[in-house]
Protein backbone atom coordinates (compact mmCIF):
# COMPACT_ATOMS: atom_id res chain seq x y z
CA UNK A 1 0.00 0.00 0.00
CA UNK A 2 0.97 3.41 -0.84
CA UNK A 3 1.35 5.63 2.30
CA UNK A 4 1.37 9.60 1.62
CA UNK A 5 5.35 9.98 2.60
CA UNK A 6 5.90 7.58 -0.59
CA UNK A 7 4.29 10.70 -2.95
CA UNK A 8 6.66 13.15 -1.61
CA UNK A 9 10.03 10.51 -1.98
CA UNK A 10 8.73 10.10 -5.51
CA UNK A 11 8.49 13.38 -6.66
CA UNK A 12 11.33 14.53 -5.27
CA UNK A 13 12.99 11.42 -6.74
CA UNK A 14 11.83 12.30 -9.70
CA UNK A 15 12.92 15.74 -9.85
CA UNK A 16 16.36 14.34 -8.67
CA UNK A 17 16.00 16.92 -5.87
CA UNK A 18 18.33 15.99 -2.40
CA UNK A 19 15.77 15.78 0.09
CA UNK A 20 15.08 14.67 4.06
CA UNK A 21 12.39 13.18 5.43
CA UNK A 22 10.76 11.85 8.42
CA UNK A 23 8.06 9.63 9.19
CA UNK A 24 5.60 9.74 11.32
CA UNK A 25 3.62 6.38 11.27
CA UNK A 26 1.36 7.13 14.35
CA UNK A 27 0.15 10.31 12.84
CA UNK A 28 0.17 8.99 9.56
CA UNK A 29 2.64 11.78 7.64
CA UNK A 30 6.07 12.89 7.55
CA UNK A 31 7.41 16.17 7.17
CA UNK A 32 10.11 17.22 4.75
CA UNK A 33 13.01 19.77 3.50
CA UNK A 34 14.94 20.71 0.86
CA UNK A 35 16.75 23.36 -0.78
CA UNK A 36 16.24 25.30 -3.58
CA UNK A 37 18.08 27.70 -5.62
CA UNK A 38 16.08 30.52 -6.81
CA UNK A 39 17.06 32.84 -9.63
CA UNK A 40 17.20 35.67 -6.83
CA UNK A 41 17.72 33.78 -3.48
CA UNK A 42 18.53 30.50 -2.56
CA UNK A 43 15.60 29.09 -0.83
CA UNK A 44 15.11 26.89 2.55
CA UNK A 45 11.81 24.61 1.97
CA UNK A 46 9.88 22.63 4.65
CA UNK A 47 7.04 20.53 4.71
CA UNK A 48 4.39 18.65 5.91
CA UNK A 49 2.03 15.99 4.89
CA UNK A 50 -1.08 13.73 6.76
CA UNK A 51 -3.90 12.29 5.47
CA UNK A 52 -6.14 15.80 5.74
CA UNK A 53 -3.30 18.26 4.04
CA UNK A 54 -0.34 19.28 2.28
CA UNK A 55 1.70 22.25 3.74
CA UNK A 56 4.66 24.11 2.32
CA UNK A 57 6.90 26.61 4.10
CA UNK A 58 9.52 28.33 1.94
CA UNK A 59 11.90 30.56 4.00
CA UNK A 60 14.66 33.36 3.34
CA UNK A 61 17.90 33.45 4.42
CA UNK A 62 17.29 36.88 5.89
CA UNK A 63 15.70 37.62 8.73
CA UNK A 64 13.55 41.61 9.25
CA UNK A 65 15.15 43.61 11.91
CA UNK A 66 12.73 44.67 14.76
CA UNK A 67 12.60 48.63 12.96
CA UNK A 68 11.53 47.26 10.01
CA UNK A 69 9.25 44.52 11.11
CA UNK A 70 6.04 46.96 10.20
CA UNK A 71 7.13 48.11 6.83
CA UNK A 72 7.83 44.45 5.84
CA UNK A 73 4.40 43.50 7.02
CA UNK A 74 2.55 46.31 5.22
CA UNK A 75 4.67 44.63 1.55
CA UNK A 76 3.93 41.22 2.92
CA UNK A 77 0.10 42.29 2.97
CA UNK A 78 0.11 43.72 -0.46
CA UNK A 79 1.81 40.87 -1.42
CA UNK A 80 -0.92 38.78 -0.24
CA UNK A 81 -3.58 41.13 -2.44
CA UNK A 82 -2.07 40.05 -5.37
CA UNK A 83 -1.54 36.48 -5.38
CA UNK A 84 -4.21 33.55 -5.45
CA UNK A 85 -2.33 30.88 -4.32
CA UNK A 86 -0.25 30.89 -0.73
CA UNK A 87 1.11 33.76 1.44
CA UNK A 88 3.97 35.79 3.11
CA UNK A 89 4.10 35.18 6.67
CA UNK A 90 6.85 36.60 9.16
CA UNK A 91 7.50 35.46 12.71
CA UNK A 92 7.34 38.42 14.68
CA UNK A 93 9.41 37.37 17.60
CA UNK A 94 12.80 36.09 15.33
CA UNK A 95 11.66 38.08 12.02
CA UNK A 96 11.96 35.44 9.97
CA UNK A 97 9.53 35.23 6.40
CA UNK A 98 8.04 32.60 4.61
CA UNK A 99 5.83 31.75 2.35
CA UNK A 100 3.13 29.17 3.37
CA UNK A 101 1.01 27.13 0.76
CA UNK A 102 -1.33 24.03 1.88
CA UNK A 103 -3.83 22.06 0.38
CA UNK A 104 -6.44 20.03 1.66
CA UNK A 105 -6.26 16.56 0.40
CA UNK A 106 -9.63 13.84 0.25
CA UNK A 107 -10.51 10.93 -1.43
CA UNK A 108 -6.92 9.40 -1.15
CA UNK A 109 -3.33 10.16 -1.85
CA UNK A 110 -2.23 12.96 -4.43
CA UNK A 111 -0.43 12.64 -7.46
CA UNK A 112 3.05 13.71 -7.72
CA UNK A 113 2.14 16.45 -9.79
CA UNK A 114 -0.22 18.03 -7.78
CA UNK A 115 2.73 17.96 -5.03
CA UNK A 116 4.88 19.35 -7.44
CA UNK A 117 2.45 22.06 -8.93
CA UNK A 118 2.00 23.62 -5.07
CA UNK A 119 5.52 22.93 -4.10
CA UNK A 120 6.81 25.03 -7.20
CA UNK A 121 4.35 27.43 -6.79
CA UNK A 122 5.23 28.14 -3.67
CA UNK A 123 9.03 28.10 -4.48
CA UNK A 124 8.20 30.71 -7.46
CA UNK A 125 6.27 33.41 -5.27
CA UNK A 126 9.11 33.36 -2.52
CA UNK A 127 11.89 33.98 -5.86
CA UNK A 128 9.97 36.05 -7.32
CA UNK A 129 9.05 38.46 -4.68
CA UNK A 130 12.42 38.08 -2.94
CA UNK A 131 13.71 41.53 -4.59
CA UNK A 132 11.00 43.63 -3.48
CA UNK A 133 11.15 42.46 -0.02
CA UNK A 134 14.88 43.22 0.34
CA UNK A 135 14.23 46.94 -1.00
CA UNK A 136 11.80 47.72 2.08
CA UNK A 137 14.43 45.86 4.06
CA UNK A 138 17.55 47.16 3.17
CA UNK A 139 16.96 49.78 0.92
CA UNK A 140 15.12 53.24 1.48
CA UNK A 141 11.91 51.93 -0.43
CA UNK A 142 8.45 52.38 1.27
CA UNK A 143 6.26 49.28 0.87
CA UNK A 144 4.43 51.14 -1.85
CA UNK A 145 7.23 52.24 -3.89
CA UNK A 146 8.67 48.93 -3.99
CA UNK A 147 5.04 47.47 -5.01
CA UNK A 148 5.19 50.20 -7.65
CA UNK A 149 8.30 49.32 -8.72
CA UNK A 150 7.77 45.68 -9.11
CA UNK A 151 4.58 46.48 -10.95
CA UNK A 152 6.41 48.90 -13.09
CA UNK A 153 9.81 46.42 -13.82
CA UNK A 154 6.47 43.43 -14.83
CA UNK A 155 4.69 46.39 -16.83
CA UNK A 156 3.23 44.26 -20.71
CA UNK A 157 4.96 45.84 -23.60
CA UNK A 158 3.25 48.38 -25.80
CA UNK A 159 3.03 46.17 -28.94
CA UNK A 160 2.33 49.23 -30.87
CA UNK A 161 5.97 50.13 -29.99
CA UNK A 162 7.85 47.14 -31.09
CA UNK A 163 8.80 46.98 -34.49
CA UNK A 164 9.21 43.43 -36.34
Amino acid sequence: MTKISDVIRLMFEEEETTYEMEEFPEERGAKFGAQFQGEHVNLKLRGWIDEQQLEIYTHYPNTVPDSKKLAVVESMTRINATIWFGSFEMDFLNGTIYVRTNIPLVDGLPSTNLVKTVLYKNLYIADEFYPLLMKVIYGSMTPEEAMLDLSLAKRPVDESSVIC
